[in-house]
């Protein structure tokens, strides 16, 4: 039976809290709609912050905006970022995978939001780490996840980056990899890159992390990573392990000009996914230039959501 959507103009209430991933604080916030009283029938959003990304910026907004319709929400900062605790400049998606996971055990138990049904929501990078998180999840029967949200995602690292680089790019990178490797080897010190050097960005998608992301404080803090940050990146293909998800719902959401993570990414995850699916297009976007609160696509895609999630059985 479909829900009611419930839009309301009260900002929403921000709860902070944290919690604990492998022993390491992460600082986190619910987010509550305005009004005080969140309808019963509606599941939790858990959105996850996509590469260098913080919960004060796209879990935050997605937050703004869900909370108007009556859906209480839940961010966190990864290990190693803003507040949360864990080293620094250390970016492994193995790790951040972990931090999700245990983001869901929280909020599963929370007494806030124990039994609520769960909408698992990745942007970016985390579109591809919420399927590695939810396959560690799905065998407990105590997490409610009700559906998957993959947010102009990728499914696989090693084909995303010869799309971007080319075949001279790549077999550069290649190079530079493993020279880098092998003075590391030699010399026992750990080097640090530019993140960006390994996860390049498109001019648009440039241009808004120099506008809008880096005015952000703390997000800076991401300026240079650990070089095996790159080793994680391309063991990443979450698409090569999909066969536990028959039964869960996903919504595919991507950018219908995304020139970070191309359009055949959503086209090849819509193709494997085993479970119920709709594949969602952007129209007229790339990768994030339009993630801005006043952006009409940004504004309608929130809407098509809603619209989605009430449709679930």
């Amino acid at each position: 039976m479909a829900q009611t959507s419930m839009v309301t103009d009260k900002p929403m209430v921000e709860e902070l809290t944290s919690f604990y991933s492998e022993g390491v604080k992460l600082d986190a916030s619910f987010f509550w709609p305005g009004e005080g009283n969140v309808a019963a029938d509606k599941p939790v959003f858990i959105i996850c912050s996509g590469f260098t990304g913080l919960k004060s910026i796209h879990p935050a907004r997605y937050s703004r905006f869900f909370t108007r319709m009556g859906y209480p929400c839940f961010g966190f900062d990864y290990r190693g970022f803003e507040k949360s605790e864990g080293e620094r400049k250390r970016v492994l998606l193995e790790e951040q995978i972990e931090d999700i996971v245990h983001a869901v055990s929280y909020v599963s138990s929370h007494p806030k939001t124990v039994g609520r049904p769960i909408i698992l929501m990745g942007w970016g990078m985390a579109g591809g780490m919420i399927f590695e998180s939810a396959r560690l999840l799905l065998e407990n029967d105590k997490i409610n996840l009700k559906a998957l949200v993959a947010a102009n995602g990728f499914y696989n690292a090693i084909r995303v980056q010869k799309a971007l680089r080319g075949k001279e790019g790549w077999q550069e990178f290649g190079n530079w990899l493993q020279e880098a490797r092998s003075k590391a080897a030699v010399s026992g010190e750990v080097p640090e890159v530019d993140p960006f050097r390994v996860y390049p960005l498109d001019p648009v998608s440039e241009e808004y992390v120099n506008r809008v992301l880096r005015a952000v404080p703390g997000y800076n803090e991401g300026a240079q990573v650990r070089l095996n940050f790159a080793d994680s990146l391309l063991r990443f293909a979450p698409e090569n392990n999909l066969d536990t998800f028959e039964k869960i719902p996903l919504l595919i959401v991507h950018g219908d000009q995304n020139a970070l993570h191309p359009v055949s990414e959503a086209e090849s995850l819509y193709k494997k996914y085993p479970g119920p699916k709709k594949l969602h297009w952007v129209p007229e976007a790339g990768h994030t230039e339009w993630m801005l609160d006043e952006n009409q696509k940004f504004q309608d895609l929130v809407v098509a959501i809603d619209r989605w999630v009430r449709e679930l059985k």
